[in-house]
């Protein structure tokens, strides 16, 4: 049995944009806390009706009033196949209202109650997915990537990964995919902000580490050609000429089509004595 709600992600989707977000912020800090809204449903004689009740509403979004189909069904029918699905919608339902830290709980949760359940695939696709949605946007109001926390991300690449080992043939494995590459990238960009930083503070040494650990550990992450030319800029400027010229040329070979491509051509064509030093 497939998931009940569309599964591909787009955290454009599910947060707010900064604007929205400052405007929040002053209402919540001259209005009181609302509480949740009550809803009244009216509850089917069997698990199954109350079941596919739920799944109704929480197709049409109404994640409040699937809640209590789903809870109706675990506690009046807790030996049904309908009761044991429902533990996973509800964590459908905190998924789709964005409360990923409770959706990603609930995920584990189903994961450990029931290891061979059919639908252990899905939960873990989407407690990755909580995971990654919990990875803060670049707003303008959120501080450089080198001071930001990357536990989400981590969190995220690691839930993720763990799937694509354990289902890589699943309908799930392409989305994973994309969305470990975005969270290489993401890891990698701290990484290169990092070491730009310690550049900007003269520590080379420091940088120089961080960039290898992007070509190390990130590789995958598309930010490759930028590592390199990082380290060729830093050797050069420590005089190191010829390992310069190696990591330059190594970057123009693997990466040709990449912007940094070309200007590691310039690179070389400084070192060979052809050009003015870009």
């Amino acid at each position: 049995m497939g998931g009940p709600v569309a599964r591909s992600v787009s955290r454009g989707l599910v947060r707010a944009s900064a604007a929205a977000f400052l405007l929040a912020a002053v209402g919540w800090a001259s209005c009181p806390e609302s509480s949740e809204p009550s809803v009244d449903v009216d509850y089917a004689e069997s698990a199954e009706e109350n079941y596919n009740l739920g799944m109704e509403a929480l197709a049409d979004g109404g994640t409040v009033e699937a809640e209590k189909y789903f809870e109706q069904v675990m506690q009046q029918f807790p030996y049904t196949r309908a009761a044991t699905l429902s533990r996973l919608r509800l964590a459908d339902c905190d998924f789709e209202a964005g409360n990923f830290r409770a959706a990603a709980t609930g995920y584990q949760t189903f994961i450990e109650r029931f290891p061979a359940d059919d639908e252990v695939p899905y939960a873990l696709f989407r407690r990755g997915l909580s995971f990654f949605n919990l990875i803060p946007e670049s707003w303008f109001i959120f501080p450089p990537s080198y001071t930001r926390d990357r536990a989400p991300t981590k969190d995220a690449l690691r839930e993720l990964r763990s799937f694509l080992e354990r289902y890589p043939d699943s309908e799930y494995a392409s989305e994973a995919g994309e969305r470990v590459r975005d969270c290489l990238a993401e890891l990698a960009r701290g990484e290169l902000s990092v070491a730009e930083f310690y550049l900007g503070e003269d520590e080379p040494v420091a940088a120089a580490l961080r960039a290898r650990t992007v070509l190390r550990e990130y590789g995958e992450s598309g930010l490759a050609p930028e590592a390199l030319l990082l380290m060729g800029r830093i050797a050069l400027d420590a005089g190191l000429r010829d390992a310069a010229q190696s990591y330059f040329a190594l970057l123009v070979t693997r990466y040709p089509e990449s912007h940094e491509a070309t200007r590691a051509l310039r690179y070389l064509r400084f070192l060979e004595g052809r050009e003015e030093e870009p």
